[in-house]
């Protein structure tokens, strides 16, 4: 894929777009439209990902560690396998999302939502600050999240 590595990126239309394997390692990414692209095994590790929208987006295999993910909007996205280890991620949408065997593993959670999301194998071990109620843990557990 496409080398896009410390790229500035702010305000891009990537919509649709057919990125497999596509590098944004410390890339800059606020504000852009990534709705129904295809970015299989792309790499988002350290990138500034502020306001943009995944929506609809294949992000198979996706690679965000240390990803800064702020307002972002990643309602029905295929994210099967994605790496979020390590994430700064703050009032996201995971609606309607497929998470199944993702990783979200040491992970800043703020006010993200989880609603309809696929979570099954999905690991949720050691969040950092971020409160689960007993009502959200059982419901991660019925969806066959590892937490």
């Amino acid at each position: 894929g496409a080398d896009f590595t410390g790229a500035n990126l702010e305000d891009a239309n990537l919509q649709n777009a057919i990125l497999y394997g596509t590098t944004f390692v410390g890339s800059n990414l606020q504000n852009a439209d990534f709705t129904g692209a295809k970015l299989r095994q792309a790499d988002f590790e350290l990138a500034n990902i502020r306001k943009a929208n995944f929506a609809n987006a294949v992000l198979d295999g996706a690679i965000f560690m240390n990803a800064n993910v702020f307002k972002t909007d990643f309602s029905y996205a295929s994210l099967v396998g994605a790496d979020f280890t390590w994430a700064q991620m703050t009032r996201l949408s995971f609606e309607g999302a497929d998470l199944r065997n993702a990783t979200i593993n040491e992970a800043y959670l703020a006010d993200v939502y989880f609603g309809g999301a696929n979570l099954l194998n999905a690991d949720l071990f050691r969040l950092d600050d971020y409160y689960l109620t007993d009502e959200e843990f059982e419901d991660f557990k019925k969806r066959g999240a590892r937490i």
